[in-house]
């Protein structure tokens, strides 16, 4: 999810009854450990969180002024964000389906979309970061006291 959004969450969060906080911290722990599952979806979560959909997302919607599909690809994409930051697949397509999508291209456009940097882009710079190459100098070695 976008910073800005995870923020309005939070800001929610902390004006929510107890009913709707014990609600939501359910929820997102329910998408938190599912979250690398490809089959993570509304009626999952549903079944899961023991309600219907119709009641699923009526509820995500009045907590989190979004759908619960929505929240799902947000946690995916912030989860494949972590990935590609950690190095921890070697792949974008392999970051793509460890977070539960199928093809990488609709991920890439997903991910572009929302964080503003293509994932190829995130490793790359990523990896730059943590290893960054030894700087050269232009000056001539000068050998001191000859």
């Amino acid at each position: 999810m976008p910073e800005a959004a995870v923020d309005g969450v939070r800001d929610r969060a902390l004006e929510l009854d107890d009913t709707d906080r014990r609600f939501m911290d359910a929820f997102a722990l329910a998408v938190t450990e599912h979250i690398m599952d490809r089959d993570l979806d509304v009626k999952h979560l549903a079944d899961y969180l023991a309600m219907s959909e119709r009641t699923l997302r009526r509820r995500v919607n009045d907590v989190c002024a979004t759908t619960p599909a929505q929240y799902i690809r947000d946690q995916r994409l912030e989860h494949a964000r972590t990935l590609l930051r950690n190095d921890t697949y070697g792949t974008v397509a392999e970051v793509a389906l460890a977070v539960g999508f199928a093809h990488a291209g609709h991920f890439a456009r997903l991910y572009k979309a929302a964080h503003g940097i293509s994932p190829k882009d995130e490793a790359r710079l990523t990896a730059t970061e943590l290893d960054p190459e030894p700087e050269t100098s232009l000056a001539p070695d000068l050998k001191m006291g000859t």
